[in-house]
């Protein structure tokens, strides 16, 4: 003889259950995200060859398919002619994603993208550096004075402006350049184009140019008016820094570039994280399957596994714009946003958490799903000022 259940209690029944796994889904993951690659996103090459350097294209704000693949095209062509990229085409992977996705883009004095979803998008692709290229709409006119970015390998562009904002940003990215133009900023790391105490590291090339102000009236760049400086009116890079970027690409100059690149899909690890007022704090680590980022020879924090090193910086983010005549722009402090690092390793294997003074902080096991939320201290890292 069957035992009768009274239907009606069924709902209440059903929902303690549903509220019983979520209860004990919390206790096991730290109510961490889920960290997962977008989906259904197709990887499209627009120039693929054997470039050591890769870049992908993705949209923010477009409502016209046809627009951004124009804008791709448009500034694709535009850093391919600036002298020295023009010498290096081949070296260089082109690819886009179409479709509109959440990369967490802040449209309010400066185009900044979270990282952590940005990368989620970009991993879908072979990627050294991301461009976010942001549309307004048809009203680009009100929107041409909203300032690019570029910071963690990613540059965030307002299609409005000059075609060579997108070299000013990638100078930024692929070479550690720093502004040019004057606002009074500081130099926290070893920007090749901006030298003190004199201009004798501009010897290198022949007749070099000796100009004081670079990013601060303490500094000196070479070219007068070159693209790291005022992008409207200078258009080259100056004889220097075209050194630098030449010997970038010829192999000879890692500093701020990429070392290693992979266009292979494999296996990989995502850290995510966010820069807090007192140090960083790590909030998961989880498997994926997608295209490793290229590996930088930078500074700030970084993660050892085995013996590969992964740098994601600082909280300081490079915006650029021209208005009223002027260059104007900087740096920005960057408290409270997120990171992410894509890291190659094996179940189980260790992770070195280590401070930009080198400092060995902390440790934790690949994978780390369950929130990690430790803490480190960036009391020595000096900022620069805020934008102006």
């Amino acid at each position: 003889m069957g035992v009768k259940v009274n239907s009606s209690w069924m709902p209440f029944v059903f929902l303690l259950v549903v509220i019983v796994l979520v209860f004990v889904g919390f206790i096991l993951y730290g109510g961490a995200e889920n960290i997962q690659l977008s989906q259904n996103v197709e990887c499209n090459a627009l120039q693929e060859g054997n470039g050591d350097v890769n870049l992908v294209f993705l949209a923010d704000n477009y409502e016209n398919e046809e627009v951004f693949l124009e804008d791709v095209g448009r500034f694709k062509e535009g850093l391919l002619e600036v002298v020295p990229f023009n010498e290096y085409e081949n070296n260089f992977n082109f690819y886009y994603v179409l479709g509109n996705f959440d990369l967490g883009c802040e449209h309010d004095e400066a185009i900044l993208c979270d990282p952590r979803k940005v990368k989620r998008v970009s991993l879908n692709c072979p990627n050294d550096y991301t461009v976010v290229l942001t549309d307004y709409n048809g009203v680009k006119n009100l929107f041409r004075y909203l300032r690019s970015s570029a910071w963690q390998g990613i540059a965030c562009l307002n299609t409005a402006d000059d075609i060579l904002v997108f070299a000013h940003e990638f100078g930024h990215l692929f070479a550690d350049f720093a502004d040019e133009y004057e606002y009074d900023g500081k130099i926290t790391w070893d920007a090749p184009n901006c030298v003190k105490p004199d201009c004798t590291p501009f010897n290198v090339i022949t007749n070099p140019g000796c100009y004081l102000g670079c990013t601060n009236g303490e500094h000196y760049r070479e070219e007068r008016i070159g693209i790291m400086r005022d992008y409207w009116h200078g258009k080259t890079f100056g004889s220097f820094n075209e050194w630098v970027i030449r010997e970038i690409l010829d192999g000879n100059r890692i500093t701020g570039s990429v070392i290693d690149s992979n266009n292979v899909k494999e296996n990989l690890y995502v850290v995510e994280g966010e820069f807090t007022q007192n140090g960083v704090e790590i909030d998961g680590v989880v498997p994926v399957f997608g295209y490793a980022s290229g590996k930088y020879e930078d500074e700030g924090w970084s993660l050892e596994v085995g013996n590969e090193v992964y740098y994601f910086g600082l909280p300081l983010a490079f915006v650029d714009t021209f208005r009223d005549g002027k260059m104007k722009g900087g740096t920005k402090e960057r408290i409270g946003s997120k990171f992410s690092v894509v890291v190659k390793g094996d179940e189980g294997q260790e992770v070195v958490v280590v401070d930009p003074d080198g400092n060995e902080k902390d440790r934790f096991d690949l994978p780390a799903s369950v929130k990690v939320g430790r803490i480190y201290d960036l009391s020595k890292v000096s900022f620069s000022p805020k934008i102006n």
